[in-house]
């Protein structure tokens, strides 16, 4: 009975985590000098979060260029400019970056909740500063 709680609130920490860790991963994907390709999954089609808040935040001739430029095997860095000024200009970055700060929130609150020694709360919850 006492375990079953303890149990859900490390799974819900799991996910947590996980989310906002794909999340800063998506988001470092367009950063240079991480020491990655940037925009690979741009220049490989993989459709994140950036390019769904994009899309949905964009207007129509937005939208169809940036499907145009998804669905073209061969982007240039004109194509690569334009999808990066419209994460920023249609707010999708700042939209990813709402949901790691309330993704990692949920995860603060839910290490709380954790049956552990405060030093060992202390620990988990300074791994959400490497997130940030």
């Amino acid at each position: 009975g006492q375990q079953k709680p303890e149990i859900k609130n490390l799974e819900k920490l799991g996910q947590a985590l996980g989310r906002a860790f794909q999340l800063r991963d998506d988001l470092l994907d367009i950063t240079e000098n991480t020491g990655k390709d940037s925009w690979n999954d741009l220049k490989t089609a993989k459709l994140t979060i950036l390019a769904y808040y994009a899309y949905r935040e964009a207007n129509q001739i937005e939208r169809q260029k940036l499907l145009r430029i998804f669905r073209n095997p061969k982007k240039t860095s004109t194509d690569i400019n334009y999808v990066k000024t419209l994460y920023h200009q249609t707010g999708a970055v700042a939209l990813v970056q709402a949901e790691i700060a309330q993704q990692l929130n949920q995860a603060g609150r839910l290490i709380q909740k954790l049956n552990l020694r405060n030093n060992e709360k202390t620990e988990l919850l300074n791994l959400l500063n490497w997130f940030k």
